[in-house]
């Protein structure tokens, strides 16, 4: 599945990163990062990338806020931590430096080293939406199956 985070108000100019997500596999390729593409991306058979974002703009799948950071870094911890995040040549700077601060009883604070890129909060934003789309997913499939038992019984 093809997925797409637009995101500006960090350091540098508004990027666009786009990212391969592997849902059979929870593996998320991030392919690249370029300026600023508000038009979804397309995948060589013409299907639509999801696409996040935290830009004004009319077409979009997940309105990406503050409210959302704290799982969105814990989500880009379990695909970096699990080795489920790669990246292509051409997202090299889009790597993020993001490190746990502390641990409370609120949850995990979480330290960012230097000027976080735009670039780099997209692949944040993309694990969250690549997360978020999972278990959706998944979410899905057990309703299908719960349908198919369903079919069996006869009362």
């Amino acid at each position: 599945m093809l997925l797409q985070a637009n995101i500006g108000g960090f350091q540098g100019r508004p990027a666009t990163v786009l990212a391969v997500l592997d849902e059979n596999e929870q593996r998320l390729y991030i392919d690249r990062a370029i300026a600023l593409r508000k038009e979804r991306a397309k995948n060589e058979h013409g299907e639509m990338a999801g696409l996040i974002t935290n830009q004004p703009q009319k077409d979009f799948d997940y309105s990406f806020s503050e409210k959302d950071f704290r799982q969105a870094f814990q989500d880009f911890r379990f695909y970096h931590n699990s080795s489920r995040l790669t990246f292509g040549q051409l997202a090299k700077q889009a790597i993020p430096a993001v490190e746990i601060d502390k641990i409370t009883e609120n949850g995990t604070n979480f330290a960012i080293y230097g000027e976080i890129t735009n670039e780099q909060f997209a692949v944040i934003a993309l694990c969250f939406f690549a997360k978020k789309t999972t278990q959706m997913q998944d979410s899905l499939n057990a309703f299908e199956h719960y349908s198919d038992f369903n079919e069996w019984i006869t009362i």
